[in-house]
C-alpha cells in the first residue's frame, strides 16, 4: 500500500481547488471585467451622463462686452455617441443676472461629434462680484427628465467688469 503523503507527490493537483471551482472562478473573473468594460463604453457614450463640452477643433469662443452687459458666444460640441438635446444653457451668478436666449433657440438637437455655436448673455448688477468664469451649465433634456452638462473653457480673464453706473 501507498501512502497519502507519496499520492501528493505524484499528483501535482492534490490539494488545489476542483477543475470546476477553477473554471466557474475564470469565467466569474471574465464576466466582471467585461461588465466592468461595458459601465466604462455606457459611461463614455453620453447614455447616462451627457457628453457635452468644448470642441477639440474648436478656434476659440468670442465675447461682447459694454457697460451693464455680457455676452459670450460658446461653441458646444457632442461628444457622446448618442444625440443630445439642449434646451438651456447658462444661469445667474453673482452680479449677474441671465438674459432669456434668442426666440427659436431652444430646443437643439446635436447628432454626435456635431457643434454649435450657444450665446449666453448677461446683465451685469454688481461688478464687485464679478466671477472668472471657466464652466457654463448646459440643461440637456433625457426621456427621464433634464440633466445638466457642463461646457468648460478658459475663462474670462482678459474681460473688465463695467455697470452702466460705472460710466457715468
Amino acid at each position: 500500500m501507498t501512502e497519502a503523503g507519496v499520492w501528493q507527490q505524484l499528483d501535482y493537483t492534490a490539494g488545489l481547488p476542483l477543475r470546476r471551482t477553477r473554471k466557474r472562478l475564470a469565467i466569474t473573473l471574465i464576466a466582471i471585467t467585461v461588465a466592468a468594460m461595458g459601465l466604462v463604453v455606457v459611461f463614455r457614450s453620453g447614455v447616462i451622463t451627457p457628453r457635452v463640452g468644448w470642441p477639440r477643433r474648436s478656434a476659440g469662443w468670442g465675447a461682447e462686452h459694454g457697460p451693464g452687459h455680457l455676452a459670450i458666444g460658446l461653441p458646444v460640441e457632442n461628444q457622446g455617441l448618442i444625440p443630445v438635446t439642449i434646451v438651456g444653457i447658462g444661469q445667474n451668478l453673482p452680479g449677474f443676472e441671465l438674459e432669456p436666449p434668442q426666440a427659436g433657440l431652444f430646443p437643439v438637437t446635436l447628432q454626435p461629434g456635431q457643434q454649435i455655436e450657444l450665446r449666453v448673455a448677461y446683465r451685469v448688477t454688481d461688478c464687485a462680484a464679478f466671477p472668472r468664469l471657466s464652466v457654463i451649465p448646459v440643461q440637456i433634456q433625457r426621456s427621464w427628465g433634464t440633466q445638466t452638462g457642463r461646457v468648460e473653457f478658459d475663462g474670462l480673464q482678459h474681460l473688465s467688469c463695467q455697470t452702466p453706473l460705472d460710466q457715468g
